[in-house]
């Protein structure tokens, strides 16, 4: 993409690169916040890396960067043993569990339940190493087919994210997920286009 200059005069370059970070979904929690703890920050059990965010600022964008949104993913991590996993696409998908996207702290630019965002990544599918048991079968399961281009696409209506503007994506339980199996890594993917200083 062309660069070009913003408001306040800085040069400007666009990519193709999503905004995301990873949050532990635990089974006592009811809301869970992204993007506010950005890249070598502690979330209270690790520190964060690119494996877990992209993000450098808390809850924010730092100057000049920018983001234009045009879609969300949700990924669930799918390590775990068939019966774990399972359970916890039941308790995420179909157990009063929401997602809203915020900019600001004031207003809401998507309101959904957490079944309505797919993934569009991940391994279909399962093997039988000898048993339909936890121990013995690794199932892969996704929410929706994956296939890259499966997610949840607002292209017609894209969302800007400004420079130092906060902004959140989160994820919220009706009530504590206690059957979850266990505390899970989600992560959320905000696709679009990435405004930063030119190198």
């Amino acid at each position: 993409m062309a660069r070009q200059l913003d408001q306040a005069g800085n040069l400007i370059e666009f990519i193709r690169q999503p905004l995301y970070d990873q949050v532990t979904i635990t089974t006592t929690g009811t809301e869970f916040r992204y993007f506010a703890i950005p890249q070598g920050q502690s979330d209270g059990s690790e520190t964060k890396t690119p494996w877990h965010t992209n993000g450098l600022g808390a809850g924010l964008l730092p100057v000049p960067e920018s983001h234009l949104v045009d879609g969300f993913r949700l990924v669930v991590d799918g390590n775990q043993t068939s019966a774990n996993q399972l359970t916890t696409y039941r308790q995420l998908m179909f157990n009063k569990v929401w997602c809203r996207f915020e900019i600001g702290g004031l207003k809401d630019y998507l309101k959904v339940p957490f079944w309505y965002i797919p993934a569009g990544v991940g391994i279909p599918g399962f093997s039988d190493a000898g048993g339909l048991t936890g121990a013995t079968v690794m199932t892969q399961v996704t929410n929706g087919a994956p296939v890259h281009g499966n997610y949840f696409g607002i292209r017609t209506h894209p969302i800007l994210i400004p420079s130092q503007q906060t902004f959140a994506f989160v994820i919220k339980a009706d009530a504590a997920l206690s059957s979850l199996g266990g505390s899970r890594r989600v992560w959320t993917m905000l696709e679009g286009v990435n405004g930063r200083e030119t190198m």
